[in-house]
């Protein structure tokens, strides 16, 4: 029966790009979904989309299977020649029923050839290796990429010891069907094959049953595993691997076929990074160290934070990106509001990466596309979340390259990463990006693992801006490692600019003009002691006439002038504004029940002033209603503590107290 007559017998047909569309006569279907279409070699292919069985389908029209599978025909000949390329026999390959037929029939066994025996000819005096299907088709469509290929007569449990002779002295790749008997039977050709062969390598294909099968479904020859030795455990003979060297999307930094993961902290650059490398390697631009990669290569970029129009596609035209080369995925599969799920959308994505030739998939951050079951502080749990990716890059050859933020914590960089230790395990190589302490225009790409090759130099870049979008510009090599990157400091040599820092200032306190003219002396650039100032035991000091007035100096160092009080909490020691940590120690002093109130007139001290019983003095001047005036008296008054008469670690304090006082008995503390 063909087609026509079939579509004949069902109801709603329509005719479809993919083929037809019918109502399926096995159920009571109102949407057409049945499927109709011709087979590969002939006959008619059914498929319900309800779930119905084929057998139940064909029932329903009063037809048996017999009838789906059209007139017996030959599909494709294959021609067996000698070492000349003179014919000997050809093989018939018939479909419906699936058989082969020798015409005009076979030679005595001593007398068969394998098949393409004068490319095994050519192969052995040139020491090429030789590919062993079992079948002829399979054994045409490695010739069609280009490889020596060749198989028996008979398929499987028909190979002959002296075939072994045919392949001496070349390397032998024997590629096993993906069933018992084709496992069977390429373990008795790789047995045999030893013998002669200058070395064999026994593989099966990670999909499909057979080699034409896994080429249908779009892998490439790197989807060839090693077969095991045995069914029952997966025990691989070293000698059955096939070597391969890395292959490098940036020679020495970026492996293919591998997880390379990025780690920084947010806005340290990481995603204008990966904007910056895809642009290279979609336009086939260098490296940013000047090597060469091979592309232009096709890229997808899977972002969650970055906007397409307003963000992505702006930097990669700034960076110069070929964006026809560029691939945006928005959203998970079938649903436009649902972001893209490692664990749901995966397959899809390796389909197009297949379909497209795509080397280099990125996404950033990692943890927007993780399943939400996954518990990323568990090393189990990411594993398994992470094996996907592994997957992917190992099937399809490209680079998988991922972006994490730093976590909170300090120690070694490799731990550094947000989440469990396992995230970066998965990873071949690992980048940290992070502001260069000795610049801040600046960033450093500094490895923190690299499992395949030597660690890579560190490199220095800036961004910058121009109408069409921020860019990277790289500055080459510089001697800072990711433990640097990650503690924020270059240990031996930010070590020596704190101890300037905390030793600088011995009397007075000193601009930093001052500070820095005299870091200058030692080396130390502006830009040097900014990036240490915060960690050292410098604190601001703000004089009388504010920004004006600023000066730095140390805890035991004199106070020009604080900030109006009466707008303030009571302070402690431990407040900053007396240059403590208020984190340390005890933590912040808790704020007083009542506000200090500005001293009244009672007993006279020492210094022209008047002391109230509770030791608070104000300062005598012609008018104390007048602020001018009492800034005068204030200014005029002796530097001698008005409590205790010491005239070490004396300041003056301004309104509401209008004191002179030592440390020890601050207005702001004392009394307490």
């Amino acid at each position: 029966m063909d087609l026509e007559d079939f579509l004949s017998k069902l109801e709603g047909v329509k005719q479809l790009p993919s083929g037809f569309a019918a109502r399926c006569p096995a159920h009571d279907d109102h949407v057409a979904s049945l499927s109709v279409n011709e087979g590969r070699e002939g006959g008619i292919v059914l498929i319900c989309f309800a779930g119905c069985q084929t057998e139940d389908v064909v029932s329903a029209v009063g037809l048996t299977m017999r009838d789906l599978a059209g007139a017996p025909h030959v599909v494709e000949t294959y021609a067996y020649v000698d070492e000349e390329g003179s014919p000997l026999w050809h093989v018939e390959r018939w479909a419906n029923p699936k058989t082969f037929r020798c015409r005009p029939g076979l030679p005595p066994a001593a007398q068969r050839l394998l098949y393409r025996a004068d490319w095994l000819r050519w192969a052995r005096e040139e020491t090429e290796t030789i590919y062993v299907f079992e079948g002829e088709k399979d054994s045409n469509r490695a010739a069609d990429l280009g490889l020596v290929s060749t198989c028996n007569v008979g398929g499987a449990g028909a190979w002959l010891p002296h075939y072994a002779e045919q392949v001496r002295g070349c390397p032998v790749v024997v590629v096993a069907d993906n069933d018992a008997p084709g496992r069977k039977h390429a373990r008795e050709v790789a047995a045999s094959c030893a013998t002669t062969a200058l070395s064999v390598v026994l593989v099966v294909p990670r999909y499909g049953n057979d080699f034409s099968e896994l080429l249908d479904l779009g892998w490439t020859m790197e989807a060839l595993d090693p077969l095991p030795e045995e069914e029952e455990l997966g025990v691989v003979c070293a000698a059955n691997v096939r070597t391969r060297p890395h292959e490098w999307a940036w020679p020495g930094y970026i492996p293919f076929g591998a997880v390379t993961m990025g780690e920084g902290d947010p806005g340290d650059g990481k995603s204008i990074t990966t904007t910056d490398l895809t642009a290279r390697w979609s336009s086939g631009a260098p490296m940013p160290d000047g090597s060469q990669h091979g592309g232009p290569f096709n890229v997808v970029m899977i972002s969650a934070e970055d906007d397409p129009e307003a963000t992505i596609v702006p930097r990669l035209r700034a960076a110069g990106a070929d964006l026809s080369r560029v691939f945006l995925v928005t959203h998970g599969v079938g649903d436009p509001s649902r972001p893209f799920t490692i664990s749901l959308d995966l397959p899809a994505l390796s389909r197009f990466v297949i379909k497209q030739n795509v080397k280099v998939i990125t996404l950033d951050p990692l943890m927007a596309f993780v399943a939400d079951d996954t518990d990323s502080h568990n090393d189990h749990s990411v594993r398994r979340a992470m094996h996907p990716l592994y997957r992917l890059a190992q099937d399809t050859g490209a680079v998988v390259l991922v972006i994490r933020h730093l976590n909170k914590g300090s120690g070694k960089a490799v731990y550094r990463g947000g989440g469990s230790i396992a995230f970066i395990g998965a990873a071949r190589a690992a980048y940290t990006i992070g502001k260069d302490t000795e610049d801040a225009d600046k960033r450093i790409l500094a490895c923190v693992k690299m499992n395949i090759a030597a660690m890579p130099p560190s490199l220095s870049f800036s961004i910058s801006q121009t109408e069409a979008g921020p860019f990277l510009q790289w500055h080459g090599a510089v001697n800072v490692n990711a433990q640097d990157l990650v503690d924020g400091r270059r240990s031996s040599e930010n070590e020596e600019i704190l101890q300037f820092l905390n030793t600088v200032v011995e009397g007075e306190p000193l601009t930093w003009k001052e500070i820095v003219k005299y870091g200058s002396d030692l080396g130390y650039t502006d830009k040097m002691l900014r990036s240490r100032r915060d960690r050292s035991r410098l604190t601001k000091i703000v004089g009388s006439e504010g920004n004006r007035s600023v000066r730095w100096g140390y805890l035991n160092h004199q106070v020009n002038h604080l900030p109006d009080a009466a707008h303030m909490p009571p302070l402690t020691p431990t407040d900053p504004a007396f240059g403590w940590d208020s984190g340390k120690a005890n933590g912040p002093a808790k704020p007083s029940a009542s506000p200090i109130t500005p001293p009244k007139s009672g007993v006279s001290g020492e210094g022209g002033g008047q002391v109230e019983p509770s030791g608070q003095m104000a300062v005598s001047s012609p008018d104390m209603d007048d602020d001018d005036s009492r800034e005068q008296a204030l200014n005029a008054a002796p530097l001698v503590c008005s409590i205790c008469t010491t005239e070490e670690l004396v300041n003056r304090y301004g309104h509401p107290w209008w004191v002179v006082r030592c440390l020890n008995h601050s207005p702001l503390t004392y009394g307490e």
